[in-house]
């Protein structure tokens, strides 16, 4: 518990030191958005806040592998790909890269990780990601770059993709901790402490942005950590389970957008979590709900789904149903 406590306080501690250094910066170079019909601010405000993000997990994950407290071949391979997701919202952060340029970006980054990862399959490896057999690599990719960008579509307000990474990560942390997977334990107190440090700054009312750099470099901390716990055995079920707020307003918000023939690759105002803001409630009252609903419903089902194993693809599928069903109630409430 020592070992948890530091890991997080360092991270908290220079997560939020960092993150006011990158505001200055931010301030200093104009890397600042601007109030657009599609957003929900009235006032400018720097971004990139994220990189602090990316430099304190990184660091900490060198440190980890050094010591020997996680792998080093995997941690290695995360913090190479996790830098070049960072890179690359940087840069969409200062240049605004086309959807097409981003995408392909991503898929290449998400496979060079599959592929890196699996390319000397553990005994615990499931036989449909050995990269010789082109189908779980390739679903795996798209899957990945598709939980990137939703991870972006999905920060749009105050506090709001930074709660979520605290409240999921801390979530994954404990149940991993208590199930005696200790080494994604350590690198989900990683990621949630940085965050944690981030969102001190990012909590309404805003002072920065998490920006590109950080909601890609987010997204793809999930993405990894869900990858690392297929590699060694343990199923992808406990983190699915607690994404699913994220996963399912941005998938049935995309996917309904398509159907109505929509520009969906443009920005918009028509998740449910942007609806209820125009609605009238505030951005901390959303990022609180979300909070709260992580952690008092999915946080005991993503528990039972690891005490569980045998239950856990029905129960992810029900949990789904269900959310699917309540997003779509909400929505059309909302839109009335």
């Amino acid at each position: 518990m020592t070992l948890i406590a530091a890991i997080f306080l360092v991270t908290l501690i220079s997560g939020a030191v960092l993150t006011g250094q990158v505001r200055r910066y931010a301030l200093k170079r104009n890397i600042v958005d601007f109030p657009n019909e599609r957003g929900l601010h009235a006032d400018p405000m720097p971004r990139g806040g994220g990189a602090a993000i990316l430099v304190v997990v990184s660091v900490c994950l060198i440190v980890l592998q050094g010591t020997g407290l996680v792998d080093q071949r995997m941690a290695l391979i995360w913090v190479t790909c996790g830098f070049g997701f960072g890179l690359l919202g940087w840069i969409d952060d200062r240049t605004d890269l086309s959807a097409l340029t981003r995408l392909m970006f991503q898929l290449f980054l998400a496979a060079a990780f599959i592929v890196a990862v699996f390319v000397e399959p553990g005994a615990a490896s499931p036989w449909w990601m050995d990269p010789r057999l082109l189908f779980g690599p390739i679903i795996a990719s798209f899957a990945s770059a598709w939980l990137v960008n939703l991870y972006n579509f999905m920060d749009g307000a105050d506090g709001f993709a930074a709660s979520e990474a605290v409240a999921v990560g801390s979530a994954g942390a404990v149940i991993s901790g208590v199930s005696g997977s200790t080494e994604t334990m350590l690198l989900a107190v990683a990621i949630t402490g940085a965050t944690a440090g981030f969102l001190v700054w990012n909590w309404q009312p805003a002072r920065i942005f998490l920006g590109d750099v950080g909601s890609y470099f987010l997204g793809f901390q999930f993405c990894a950590l869900i990858t690392h716990d297929i590699y060694f055995g343990l199923g992808p079920w406990m983190w699915l389970i607690l994404l699913v707020p994220f996963i399912t307003d941005a998938s049935l918000t995309l996917f309904t957008r398509i159907v109505a023939r929509k520009r969906w690759w443009q920005a918009h105002r028509s998740h449910l979590y942007q609806l209820l803001i125009l609605r009238g409630h505030s951005h901390a009252a959303v990022s609180s709900g979300l909070v709260i609903g992580t952690l008092t419903v999915l946080f005991p089902l993503a528990w039972l789904s690891v005490a569980r194993p045998q239950f856990a693809p029905e129960l992810t599928l029900t949990v789904y149903a269900l959310a699917g069903t309540m997003w779509t109630i909400f929505c059309k409430q909302l839109n009335r």
